[in-house]
């Protein structure tokens, strides 16, 4: 009896702390693959952020060959994500006349690249570090990539990226601020 409890015990001291590096309480995966991509891809990976207490979500819904197709809600806006094979992640949806570098696979600091919309804007997005840690009310994560976007109206964004999860942080830091989390993640 004392040697199965031992056990238990053993295995309550080794295991518990295990999964808790993984996941906090509200299901929110807090380490990734660190080799993994800035932003992994599969069918049925599913995103909920909460931004100043609303929630909101993606689903990959499909794929075909390197392209992922992602619903998100409430919105219901539609986007089709493309994976080179060298990493970098495009994004195309209806607000953009073609598809533009969302996230590169081999991120640099200081790489910059521009991008437009229907309305004949460009806007402009850099790499501003690869070894930020980001502490959210979900996880703290590390090595996380920081991608500049500039916006609309002068507002500038700044998404966070963790290696093998994705999207962890977005904060605009000009004009009206905001900031969304990743507070729910299933990646398959």
């Amino acid at each position: 009896m004392k040697i199965s409890s031992a056990i238990i015990i053993l295995l309550l001291f080794f295991v518990l702390p295990a999964c808790k590096k993984s996941a906090n309480n509200d299901g929110v995966i807090c380490t990734g693959n660190s080799t993994g991509s800035y932003f992994p891809l599969a069918v049925g990976d599913s995103r909920q952020f909460s931004t100043n207490g609303i929630q909101t979500s993606t689903l990959i819904t499909g794929q075909s060959g390197q392209y992922f197709y992602e619903e998100s809600s409430p919105s219901l806006l539609h986007d089709t994500l493309m994976v080179t094979g060298n990493g970098d992640v495009y994004d195309k949806n209806n607000y953009y006349p073609s598809q533009f570098l969302l996230v590169p696979g081999s991120p640099q600091v200081d790489q910059v690249w521009n991008y437009g919309d229907n309305n004949g804007k460009t806007y402009h997005m850099k790499v501003l570090s690869l070894h930020e840690s980001v502490l959210t009310n979900y996880c703290l994560y590390t090595n996380c990539l920081a991608l500049q976007d500039s916006l609309d109206n002068n507002n500038v964004k700044v998404t966070f990226y963790a290696p093998g999860i994705g999207p962890v942080q977005s904060v605009i830091t000009v004009g009206q601020a905001s900031t969304s989390e990743l507070s729910a993640l299933v990646l398959k």
